[in-house]
């Protein structure tokens, strides 16, 4: 008798335990991101934050040497649901471009998207401003017209950055684009005077506006920024000159389902929550939840979109 009573504690002792057992996360979780000090960067710390009470483990962020790395090494991770990666359709657009080895909307599982923003703000310093007697941009369009290919404008190949370059160009831009890296490295060039055009997220050049430093000529885009009220934007001005940054959470195929539906139900919370909100209006982003599934379409539209208007074939497995 007492065998059977020790037998039935036993077996209620390992039911309670498996019940009481720790369901997904039950560890830290890295998440792979671009280089620091990128506006990458910059929006997976906030949702890294965000996370980390969120699903009450460490969030730790991983800076590797662009957003297709960030990409590859979340992909060929071990599908445990303990890596994950973050990044924007800048990755799409080199999978495009024929820049990728891999697609970087299948060979992975897209778990929601996060955030968006007008990827660009075109900008010139004030002291050119008062030299060239520019200070809107069809005055930019006019004065290129009569110096054509005398102005560099910042420029970062297969980027939104990039791509809002060549659309500026295709609307009849006659300047000359330089390519000279990330946000922060074409800031830097340009408030040295090389290259005379910046075109970057709004947040590197805003306290420069609000100085008097820089004069910001338009955005990117179909409608004008909350972050930016009085700057006109691209479409109201007559320009096709539209392209936002899309910044989504992924993670290796093959991860369990668990881990990605408490990664895509965590970000929606995130997503509603006012003080994550305020917090992005730091980096001029919104929040834009996409859940697992609808984000992976979005994303696919999107690149199919960039293929249609013949930027590239896409990468295509073989």
């Amino acid at each position: 008798m007492k065998k059977i009573f020790a037998a039935a504690a036993l077996v209620a002792l390992c039911a309670a335990t498996a019940w009481s057992a720790p369901k997904y996360p039950r560890m830290a979780i890295t998440l792979n991101t671009h280089k620091a000090g990128t506006s990458v960067d910059t929006n997976a710390r906030i949702l890294a934050r965000y996370l980390n009470k969120e699903l009450k483990t460490n969030v730790i962020v991983n800076n590797t040497s662009s957003q297709l790395d960030a990409a590859r090494t979340t992909m060929n991770a071990a599908p445990d649901g303990y890596t994950i990666g973050f990044v924007n359709n800048s990755a799409i657009i080199r999978d495009v471009v024929g820049a990728t080895d891999f697609n970087t909307v299948e060979d992975m599982d897209i778990v929601a998207t996060v955030t968006q923003g007008f990827a660009s703000w075109i900008a010139i310093r004030a002291e050119d401003a008062k030299k060239w007697n520019v200070y809107t941009l069809k005055d930019l369009f006019a004065y290129c017209e009569q110096h054509p290919g005398e102005l560099l404008i910042s420029s970062q190949r297969n980027t939104n950055t990039g791509v809002a370059v060549s659309q500026l160009i295709s609307a009849g831009l006659k300047v000359t684009p330089a390519d000279v890296g990330s946000t922060g490295d074409r800031l830097t060039n340009f408030l040295a005077g090389t290259p005379q055009i910046f075109v970057g997220a709004y947040q590197y050049i805003r306290q420069y506006v609000q100085m008097g430093e820089v004069v910001c000529l338009a955005s990117c885009s179909r409608v004008r920024s909350k972050y930016s009220p009085d700057v006109p934007c691209t479409f109201e001005l007559g320009y096709e000159v539209t392209f936002p940054s899309v910044y989504y959470v992924m993670i290796p195929k093959g991860a369990p389902q668990e881990a990605i539906d408490t990664l895509s139900t965590a970000i929606k919370k995130i997503c509603e929550n006012p003080k994550y909100v305020k917090d992005l209006e730091k980096s001029a982003q919104e929040p834009f939840y996409q859940p697992y599934g609808e984000a992976a379409k979005y994303l696919a539209d999107m690149k199919q979109n960039m293929i249609s208007l013949g930027m590239g074939p896409g990468y295509q497995k073989k």
